[in-house]
């Protein structure tokens, strides 16, 4: 079965990896000593959506890392490829 036969969260998954529900805190990692804490809501090998405090704004292709627990470890820099709500959606770079 290939991933785009894959059901996900509301439908057929058509992403290079497939996402798994993971409800973990996390932190974003702005610059040496800027902290946010977040929560995730999903993970995959090729990135993460998180759910951001309410007055913590990003932009698109900004970069940043995400640290916690499971495949985020200490830290992976990410990019931030979506924004929509409370949700932060971001690719990791390789």
């Amino acid at each position: 079965m290939s991933k785009a036969d894959q059901d996900g969260f509301d439908g057929p998954e058509r992403r290079r990896f497939l996402r798994r529900k993971a409800e973990m805190p996390a932190r974003i990692v702005m610059a040496r000593d800027t902290l946010v804490f977040c929560q995730t809501r999903d993970v995959s090998e090729g990135g993460a959506c998180v759910r951001r405090p309410q007055r913590f704004r990003v932009t698109i292709g900004e970069l940043l890392v995400l640290a916690g627990e499971g495949i985020l470890g200490t830290g992976r820099s990410a990019r931030v490829v979506h924004a929509s709500g409370c949700l932060v959606h971001c690719a990791f770079v390789v």
